[in-house]
């Protein structure tokens, strides 16, 4: 991110990205727990996971959208960005538990560990198609 940050914004500074990359740890800690509050208070998970995905495929859209504003606000929208994809990430919790009371009691400790396994690949993997499409 770095590399694309510095494209974008030949101003921008270190510290910044720093705030741009804890942006995201922060915006999902926030919403972990209130996902999951969500999914018991009401005894389905499809409501908070809809949001996250739209929450993520807004914010996925508004980063890979970044040049399109004035450069003085392409950090400011970075940060505004991650933050809120970091929030959409909170679902991970709601998966986890999705996957445990989903499955039969034993192929439980499976079914969670592929849950969270495939969270973490997505996560890894969405910055490649950001990569793909900058050349």
């Amino acid at each position: 991110m770095w590399p694309y940050l510095n494209t974008i914004d030949p101003s921008t500074t270190a510290t910044f990205f720093g705030f741009i990359t804890a942006s995201f740890s922060l915006g999902q800690a926030i919403t972990s727990p209130l996902f999951g509050f969500w999914m018991n208070k009401i005894k389905s998970v499809k409501p908070p996971l809809t949001m996250s995905l739209v929450m993520m495929m807004t914010s996925n859209l508004i980063y890979a959208s970044m040049e399109l504003f004035p450069q003085a606000n392409r950090r400011y929208i970075m940060l505004a960005a991650r933050f809120f994809i970091g929030m959409a990430a909170g679902d991970v919790a709601v998966m986890r538990a999705y996957a445990a009371t989903a499955s039969i009691p034993k192929d439980r400790p499976r079914a969670v560990v592929i849950a969270g396994s495939s969270w973490v690949v997505h996560i890894n993997n969405r910055k490649n198609i950001f990569v793909k499409f900058r050349h």
